[in-house]
């Protein structure tokens, strides 16, 4: 799951930021309208809202290159960052209450919801680069309890014991090198392993 999250993380941020910013304006318009049910002119604005912010809050995530780092090498400076783009995210959505082109919620919906998104965005990243740095540490200790051979020969029998090594043994085994008396095989690798002078 690890491994699928570190190869798309970028669909994978883009799409929890959706989920976000959706959650957070409903969220918000609860809060405010102190009820749990929308009227339909209300759920109309809410909707216009969240098209708005997902198109804004996505491009400025993008200008800030939020999806490009990967999680578990933040630091706190990449947090700034993301309080800086929502920011900027929670200012041009209120500047389009100023300008009303389109009917959406009012600016203290639009200030709750940005305060949401960015505490969760900030959180949601926390959590998971604490998970990818977890699954890290426990790569590492199979590397540290593997225990590195050298393979005397370099004939058919180290081939056959390499390849069963690397297919079924490599988290207990490391092979360093072959060894081998016949000077015409020196410098040469087999299944990438390279071969030493006796």
């Amino acid at each position: 799951m690890m491994k699928l999250i570190q190869k798309h993380r970028n669909i994978v941020l883009r799409l929890m930021d959706f989920i976000i910013i959706v959650v957070s304006y409903y969220l918000a318009t609860i809060i405010i309208g102190n009820s749990l049910v929308l009227t339909p002119d209300m759920n109309r604005r809410v909707l216009h809202s969240i098209i708005i912010a997902v198109v804004v809050y996505g491009v400025i995530l993008q200008i800030f290159r939020t999806y490009k780092n990967i999680t578990r090498y933040e630091n706190g400076n990449d947090y700034l960052i993301y309080v800086l783009a929502c920011l900027i995210s929670c200012t041009i959505m209120i500047f389009f209450n100023v300008v009303p082109i389109i009917d959406i919620v009012d600016e203290r919906i639009n200030l709750i919801a940005s305060l949401i998104i960015v505490t969760t965005l900030i959180g949601y990243r926390v959590f998971l680069r604490m998970i990818l740095t977890e699954s890290y540490k426990k790569d590492d200790e199979k590397v540290k309890n593997r225990k590195n051979i050298l393979i005397i020969g370099a004939g058919e029998a180290a081939k056959i014991l390499i390849s069963t090594i690397k297919n079924s043994m490599k988290d207990s085994y490391h092979i360093v090198g072959l060894i081998d008396d016949n000077t015409n095989k020196v410098n040469y690798a087999i299944s990438g392993n390279r071969i030493l002078r006796y």
